[in-house]
């Protein structure tokens, strides 16, 4: 149903359903040296592999992810070196497979937190001289 108004007109009783999403909030740092990863993309991604969402970390370290409908997702932090670490700790850089990770239920619409502690997160080259 579509409600017309003009200019400075006001109509109530009108009720609207207005679903509020699920988001994931949280911290990036190396919990060696406490460096924070400024900058990062962090993903909620669906089981089908589709990204749904994404946030970035700030400068304190902290992101918080846009709003998705309530359902189970990975969670995924994008380094720098193109390498995906997905919660809570499952490190890929191509054919990953999210299976290896956590699978998280966002079955109410509220935010959930979830910290990545990744190690030599302050590296320039990270894993590059790594076996």
């Amino acid at each position: 149903m579509a409600v017309n108004l003009a200019a400075g007109q006001h109509v109530s009783n009108i009720d609207i359903g207005a679903a509020r999403g699920a988001s994931a909030a949280g911290r990036v740092y190396d919990p060696d040296t406490q460096a924070n990863g400024t900058g990062l993309a962090v993903w909620l991604v669906q089981p089908n592999g589709l990204s749904s969402s994404e946030g970035f970390v700030d400068a304190t370290g902290h992101y918080t992810t846009g709003l998705v409908s309530p359902g189970s997702y990975y969670l995924k932090v994008l380094l720098n070196d193109g390498t995906m670490i997905y919660y809570p700790n499952y490190r890929c850089t191509t054919n990953c497979d999210p299976s290896q990770a956590q699978l998280l239920d966002f079955s109410v619409a509220q935010g959930y937190s979830y910290d990545f502690a990744i190690t030599h997160l302050d590296r320039v080259f990270q894993g590059a001289f790594e076996p």
